[in-house]
């Protein structure tokens, strides 16, 4: 329950600790001191955030990566949960296993960079992958000027495909957009995504309650007021507005990983220590009750229904 999913009806279920008082920041608000430090605590996590955080299913990566695609950027690549199952997915679809691909993964963490080159390997005569430090606002590619035509000799055409999974909430978007337009080709796609816990079912809601008293951003569900999905972004000059597909599935692991992914949420990382103790022992309490089992809790299986958001915009044309 990474704090991201879709609204369930109000209803007068209210977790324990709920008047906590915990301030509930806005992920957008750029203006807030807390912004930085909190878009940086995933250092600090990054080996349990390569551990529990959820991956993407190969259907996601279908829909995100077209067949021609000879380069692909993952911007805020992290520790690689979307690289890695990009690689897979261009060496199990294609009959040339990928090769000759560009991946390049780009990421402002040294710490989640490391995690990444653990677990992403470039195949043999697969896809060649690149590790880059960077961020979304300065991303360390050529700029292709006009047509197709670059100003450097690196990377004539372009970038493809530039992902986005888990991370644009935390960007200046306008120049996001900017530079992701600046390294694109021609017809470059720009695909955002994200991993939402579904809501509508009553542990994924409750445990969602329970966040928001350890300052789960008040903009987290990514949502309009009536609960659907809410576009990224709008009228942006280089891209066409993005087209939504949703991919829901579900999440098999132990309660225990479910307690430890939480831990990997930037507001309870930065969170102070008595918010966050409180929130693990209530959490503990809510699915000794909710999660059946007669062994340790830590080891009771837990399913947790998943939609994989894909918002999916066309580079607009460029002039000279």
């Amino acid at each position: 329950m990474g704090g991201v999913g879709v609204d369930a009806a109000d209803d007068d279920r209210t977790p324990a600790g709920a008047a906590t008082g915990v301030p509930r920041p806005n992920y957008g608000d750029r203006s807030d001191p807390g912004h930085a430090a909190r878009a940086s605590a995933f250092a600090l996590a990054a080996g349990e955030y390569a551990r529990f955080r959820p991956g993407y299913p190969a259907e996601v990566i279908a829909v995100a990566v077209p067949d021609d695609a000879a380069s692909v950027l993952d911007l805020a690549a992290g520790t690689g949960k979307l690289t890695g199952a990009v690689v897979a997915h261009l060496v199990g679809s294609r009959p040339d296993r990928g090769a000759g691909v560009r991946v390049v993964a780009v990421d402002p963490l040294p710490e989640m960079l490391a995690e990444l080159r653990r677990a992403v390997v470039a195949p043999v005569s697969g896809p060649v992958v690149e590790v880059l430090t960077g961020s979304a606002e300065h991303i360390p590619l050529p700029t292709v000027v006009a047509d197709g035509v670059a100003d450097t000799a690196a990377d004539p055409a372009g970038v493809d495909v530039v992902l986005v999974a888990q991370a644009f909430h935390w960007f200046d978007a306008p120049a996001a957009l900017a530079e992701a337009a600046r390294i694109s080709a021609r017809d470059g796609r720009l695909v955002l995504l994200w991993n939402l816990e579904d809501r509508r079912d009553a542990l994924v809601d409750d445990v969602t309650r329970l966040l928001d008293t350890a300052g789960r951003p008040a903009d987290a569900d990514l949502t309009e007021p009536d609960g659907t999905p809410r576009p990224p972004y709008a009228d942006a000059p280089d891209w066409t507005d993005p087209d939504l597909t949703v991919v829901e599935w579900v999440d098999h692991l132990t309660a225990g990983e479910l307690i430890a992914r939480t831990q990997t949420y930037s507001y309870l990382i930065r969170a102070e220590p008595d918010v966050r103790d409180r929130f693990l022992v209530e959490l503990r309490d809510l699915l000794d009750r909710a999660v059946p089992g007669s062994g340790p809790l830590v080891d009771r299986p837990v399913e947790v229904p998943m939609r994989t958001l894909l918002w999916s915009a066309r580079r607009r044309g460029r002039s000279r």
